[in-house]
């Protein structure tokens, strides 16, 4: 308990104007004793802490308080707006990548029938090895189209999770 008054004391010191005093009296002469002349000298000193301490002091700290309590507010407000940013992108890029998926497929099945009927052309011989070859290229770079629109949604579906901060397997 002393200690806490001590230290509690010597907080509000800070605060309080100190007053201090001091008077002296001297003899000089030729001699040193019996002295003819007298003098004497007094001071006094009151000292207030404007700046070091005190109410400009408590001032300006409730000001550099009150500006870092501003600027964790913006920081938490960017934060914020980061955010919401990136769950629109990623939810945007989730989006962009299934409709990818629906047009590859589309694309995809439109390869396949004109595979298959190049297949019936050229095994009745009415269709040129050359084209067929084409028109098979083309099915399996379609294959290969979707199979990696597949790949990009799936990538963008795990972003949008992580976005959302879920876990492996939730």
């Amino acid at each position: 308990m002393r200690s806490s008054k001590a230290s509690l004391d010597a907080a509000n010191a800070v605060f309080w104007p100190t007053l201090s005093a001091s008077y002296s009296r001297t003899r000089s002469g030729p001699t040193e004793f019996p002295s003819s002349r007298y003098g004497w000298s007094a001071g006094a000193s009151l000292s207030y802490g404007l700046f070091g301490g005190g109410p400009a002091k408590a001032l300006l700290d409730t000001r550099a308080s009150r500006l870092g309590y501003e600027r964790v507010q913006s920081d938490l407000s960017a934060a914020r707006q980061t955010a919401l940013s990136d769950l629109e992108t990623a939810w945007s890029n989730f989006a962009d990548a299934n409709d990818q998926v629906k047009v590859q497929e589309a694309l995809l099945a439109a390869a396949r029938q004109r595979n298959d009927e190049a297949d019936v052309r050229y095994g009745s011989g009415l269709m040129t090895f050359e084209i067929w070859e084409g028109i098979v290229s083309d099915r399996v770079s379609a294959e290969r189209t979707a199979l990696s629109a597949r790949r990009n949604a799936m990538d963008a579906e795990t972003a949008w999770h992580r976005a959302l901060g879920r876990a492996l397997g939730e």
